[in-house]
């Protein structure tokens, strides 16, 4: 039980981080396994035993082909499989990262999400992330805790999230180049009259419900009889985005 440890290098040797910027955190003239040498040093591991682990990470990551290439001729997606490679380098039971998916491209988050998700199948770590994208965290966790203004707002799993807090419905969004007159009228209307939660934001109207084909039709007939001409639609799928959508306008009291 780490939390009830006070041995400092236990809990090293059990933890492995990812903290800030990953770039900054490399020696960019050294090659990958030149930087994971100098840290497998800092964790007593030396001879073949560190260089057949060095091999394993970078293997494991993607990187293996890339092993005796200096770093600074990596992309960002390539530095942040580096930085995973470290933290699990003293093979830690648990693993917390930080943002790790922050300022990538699709292939590059796509890349990395594997190598967390094969981090908890095939080595059995325990993964701790936090993130601003709920796709992400959609994709990758089991069990999600929500945090708003600083404490914790909702936890479980994503179905448990969705059945639990309205994640389950459909979320509605109709954009209009300008919002006319009554917008705000509207989504008051919608409320009582569907039960749905509805808003206006900027140009948006958004609608919360379990049955989309009701609020939409309800909606359209709305629409017509105050002459609101709307500019697109957007239906989407329930997610763990409309679960914090509704978790965080509900402690906001709105």
């Amino acid at each position: 039980d780490v939390s009830k440890s006070n041995n400092k290098d236990g809990i090293s040797a059990a933890v492995g981080v990812i903290l800030g910027e990953r770039s900054r955190s490399f020696y960019w003239r050294l090659t990958a396994r030149q930087n994971l040498d100098f840290y497998a040093s800092m964790y007593d591991l030396d001879g073949k035993e560190a260089r057949d682990r060095v091999d394993h990470v970078l293997d494991f990551v993607g990187l293996g082909k890339r092993k005796d290439d200096r770093i600074f001729s990596f992309s960002s997606g390539m530095l942040n499989r580096l930085a995973i490679a470290r933290a699990f380098l003293h093979s830690p039971d648990i693993l917390i990262l930080d943002e790790f998916l922050v300022n990538l491209d699709p292939k590059a988050s796509y890349d990395t999400r594997e190598v967390i998700k094969n981090l908890a199948r095939k080595e059995g770590k325990t993964v701790f992330f936090t993130s601003n994208n709920a796709y992400e965290a959609e994709c990758l966790a089991d069990r999600v805790g929500i945090l708003f203004k600083g404490k914790l707002a909702a936890e479980g799993t994503v179905d448990e999230l969705k059945s639990r807090l309205g994640g389950a419905d459909t979320t509605i969004r109709m954009r209009f180049d300008v919002m006319p007159m009554g917008g705000n009228e509207l989504a008051e209307q919608l409320k009582k009259e569907t039960g749905a939660s509805a808003w206006v934001e900027g140009t948006t109207l958004t609608i919360v419900t379990p049955e989309p084909m009701d609020s939409l039709e309800r909606t359209v007939r709305m629409l017509k009889s105050r002459k609101m001409h709307v500019r697109n639609v957007e239906v989407l799928p329930s997610s763990l985005e409309s679960v914090f959508i509704n978790v965080t306008r509900e402690k906001n009291g709105s």
